[in-house]
C-alpha cells in the first residue's frame, strides 16, 4: 500500500491521467487488507470465546468435583466471580493474542522496509522505543498488583450480595437490611479506591507511551520535509516514508493497553487456577464396591458406625463433634437422632454421603465402609441404592415440577407424584409443596406408583 500511494503520487506529478489507475489500484489492495483483517478478527474473536467457555465449563464441573469441606470455607462469590468476570478478563487478552502477534509480524517488516529506504529517518523514527520499552515495563509492574486488588474487591462485593440475596428471609426476619446495606457500602467504597489506584497508574504511564511514537513522526516530517526541499527526496516517498511510520505508532501505543490486558488475565489466571489446582480430599478408591441397582424393593442394608471419631476445623482449631461413636441400624429400621445444636446430627448423614470421611474408625453401609464406594454413588444417585439426604432449606433448582421427579416414570404417574398441581411449567415456590413432596419420594428411592398409593 505505502509503495502503490509512493507511485501514484510521484507519476501523478510527471504523467497525467495515470491517476485513477493508481487509484483503483489503491483501493483493490485496501479490499484485500481489509478481507484479510476481517477474518483475523473473526478467527480471533471465535477463538476467545471457545477459549472462555472451555474453561468455564472446566471449572464448573471441577468446583462440583471438590469436597464439601473445601465449599465450608469457599465464599460463593469468590466462585462465582471466578466463573464469570475473571473468565471474562482472559477472554478479553485472549482476543487480542492473534491481532497483537499479526502487529508484531508486520513491526518487523516495516522496520526493515524502513532502514532499507532510508536508514538516517528510519532512525530517527525509532529512537523513542527503547523509552516506550522502559515505559511499558514498569507500567506492567505496577498495574499487576492494583488490577489484582480491583479483581478480590469485587469478587468480595459479589459475595455480599450473594449472602444476602441467598439470606434475605434471615435479614428481614432480624430486621438486619441496614447491616447489610452498610457491607455493601463499604466493598463498593473500597472498590472505587482500588480501582482510582490503577486509574492514577494508567494516568501516569499510558499518556507518556502514546506521546513517544509521535515525536518520531514529527521529526521525520521536520527532516523529511527539508530533504523534500533540497531535491534529495520525492514526495511520493516521503508520504511512503510516513504511511510506513503510521503503521507503527498504532502499535507501539498498543503495547500499554496489551500490557494492562495481559496483567488482568494474569491476575484472573491467577484466581482462577487457585481453584483448579485445589485436589479432592474424598476421591474413588481403587476398586469400589458395587452397590445394588437402584428400584429394588428389599432393604438397603445395615448401617454400622465403629468408633468414628470426627471434627470441622475452625481456623486453627479442630472442633470435635464425633467422639468415639459405636451404633448399629438394622436393615428396615428406623432411628430418629435427636440432639442439640451442634451434637452431630447432620454429621451423620453427612459421612454416610461420603461428604467427609471419618478422621478415626468407620462407618459402614452394605456392609462394606462408606469409603469403599465411589462418591458419586454413595449418595444413591440415579442408578444406585445408597444413603440420601433430604435437606429441610430451601435451596432448589428451578424446574418443572416433571423433572423433578423420578425419571421412569409415566405422565399419569408424574401427575400423581405432583399432587394436584400443572407439572408442565410449575415453578417450586411458596405453593410449590406438591413437587417438593415428590422430589422427598425421589430423594427416598420411592417406586414411581409408591407415589401414587393412598396411604
Amino acid at each position: 500500500m505505502p509503495q502503490l500511494t509512493r507511485l501514484a503520487i510521484d507519476r501523478g506529478i510527471n504523467e497525467s491521467g495515470s491517476l485513477p489507475l493508481w487509484t483503483l489500484l489503491i483501493l483493490g489492495a485496501a479490499a484485500v487488507a481489509g478481507t484479510f483483517a476481517a477474518w483475523r478478527r473473526y478467527i480471533a474473536f471465535r477463538e476467545s470465546r471457545v477459549t472462555e467457555s472451555t474453561l468455564r465449563e472446566r471449572l464448573f464441573a471441577h468446583i462440583q468435583g471438590l469436597h464439601v469441606g473445601f465449599h465450608d470455607r469457599a465464599q460463593t462469590g469468590q466462585l462465582m466471580s471466578r466463573s464469570s468476570s475473571d473468565l471474562q478478563q482472559v477472554q478479553g487478552f485472549v482476543v487480542n493474542i492473534p491481532i497483537f502477534a499479526s502487529q508484531v509480524t508486520m513491526v518487523l517488516f516495516v522496520v526493515v522496509i524502513l532502514f532499507i529506504s532510508d536508514p538516517l529517518l528510519a532512525a530517527v523514527a525509532l529512537f523513542p522505543l527503547p523509552f516506550i520499552n522502559v515505559s511499558a515495563r514498569r507500567f506492567s509492574q505496577k498495574i499487576h498488583p492494583a488490577v489484582m486488588a480491583v479483581q478480590q474487591e469485587q469478587a468480595q462485593l459479589a459475595n455480599v450480595v450473594e449472602e444476602s440475596v441467598s439470606g434475605i428471609r434471615v435479614i428481614k426476619g432480624f430486621g438486619a437490611e441496614a447491616v447489610q446495606q452498610g457491607k455493601l457500602d463499604r466493598e463498593a467504597a473500597d472498590i472505587r479506591t482500588e480501582s482510582m489506584k490503577a486509574a492514577r497508574i494508567r494516568s501516569r504511564f499510558l499518556p507518556a507511551i502514546d506521546l513517544l511514537p509521535n515525536l518520531g513522526l514529527v521529526a521525520v516530517l521536520g527532516i523529511g520535509g527539508h530533504r523534500v526541499l533540497d531535491g534529495s527526496m520525492t514526495l511520493g516517498g516521503l508520504v511512503a516514508f510516513n504511511t510506513y511510520l503510521t503503521m507503527l505508532i498504532w502499535p507501539m501505543r498498543n503495547i500499554g493497553m496489551t500490557v494492562a490486558m495481559g496483567q488482568r488475565a494474569a491476575a484472573a489466571l491467577m484466581r482462577v487456577n487457585e481453584i483448579l489446582s485445589e485436589e479432592p480430599a474424598i476421591a474413588d478408591p481403587p476398586r469400589p464396591s458395587r452397590l445394588p441397582a437402584a428400584g429394588l424393593a428389599s432393604p438397603v442394608g445395615a448401617v454400622r458406625f465403629s468408633g468414628v471419631r470426627f471434627g470441622y476445623e475452625l481456623g486453627h482449631t479442630d472442633v470435635r463433634v464425633l467422639d468415639g461413636m459405636d451404633w448399629e441400624i438394622a436393615p428396615g429400621e428406623s432411628v430418629a437422632v435427636v440432639g442439640a445444636t451442634g451434637s452431630g446430627k447432620s454429621t451423620i448423614a453427612r459421612l454416610l454421603l461420603r461428604f467427609y470421611d471419618p478422621q478415626h474408625g468407620s462407618a459402614a453401609l452394605q456392609r462394606h465402609g462408606v469409603g469403599q464406594h465411589r462418591v458419586r454413588e454413595a449418595g444413591g444417585g440415579p442408578r444406585h441404592r445408597g444413603a440420601r439426604r433430604t435437606a429441610r432449606g430451601s435451596a432448589r433448582v428451578h424446574h418443572a415440577a416433571a423433572r423433578r421427579v423420578r425419571h421412569d416414570a409415566g405422565g399419569a404417574r408424574v401427575l400423581s407424584l405432583g399432587g394436584t398441581a400443572p407439572a408442565r411449567g410449575h415453578r417450586p415456590g411458596n405453593r410449590g409443596r406438591p413437587a417438593r413432596a415428590g422430589a422427598g419420594r425421589r430423594h427416598l428411592g420411592c417406586r414411581p406408583d409408591e407415589g401414587a398409593r393412598d396411604p
